[in-house]
């Protein structure tokens, strides 16, 4: 009805080092997005346009700085803390 849509979204994943590395085991990493959108036709009378903002929140631990010791990482939403 006004052109604003809101979006919500998380990513989660789970990764391992079974053997090598800097040592064996696990870490839990995650991605969440918040997004609003708008369409100027319907928010401003204001024909072929879109706005967008978005909002990254990146959180969990490290597996290949912690546990691999690499300096490509393993996942692609890990980021330094």
């Amino acid at each position: 009805k006004y052109g604003v849509t809101f979006q919500l979204t998380e990513t989660s994943e789970y990764l391992a080092n079974l053997r090598g590395g800097l040592s064996r085991g696990g870490a839990y990493d995650g991605l969440t997005t918040a997004t609003v959108q708008m369409d100027t036709q319907k928010a401003f009378g204001l024909p072929g346009g879109l706005f967008n903002v978005s909002a990254l929140q990146i959180h969990g631990r490290n597996l290949s700085a912690d546990r691999l010791g690499t300096l490509n990482t393993a996942s692609g939403i890990e980021a330094e803390a």
